[in-house]
């Protein structure tokens, strides 16, 4: 996992838009919330009600439909859309270093 920042994702203007579609599509079958409504800068608990079931959920979405898996000490971590975009950004990046 990169190391933590301390910049909300609304500063993140490098944040890929077509991953946070995907992380977006994947909320919303989840939770319901259009996914055009999901931002980077949503809280998954406070702003989109994610429970801890909710987003094992998102999670296995992002497996199954991106191919990437989120390491539990990871989860952990994910505060907002935006964390769960760049962790997957970060992933991209290792892979294709590797």
């Amino acid at each position: 996992m990169p190391p933590r920042s301390t910049r909300r994702p609304t500063d993140a203007p490098d944040l890929d838009p077509q991953r946070l579609r995907q992380v977006a599509e994947i909320v919303a079958l989840v939770t319901g919330t259009p996914a055009d409504e999901v931002r980077a800068e949503h809280r998954f608990v406070d702003d989109l009600r994610v429970d801890s079931l909710a987003m094992i959920e998102v999670l296995e979405g992002c497996e199954r439909r991106l191919g990437v898996g989120v390491p539990d000490a990871v989860t952990k971590q994910l505060v907002h859309v935006g964390d769960l975009v760049d962790y997957l950004a970060y992933r991209d990046r290792s892979a294709t270093r590797g």
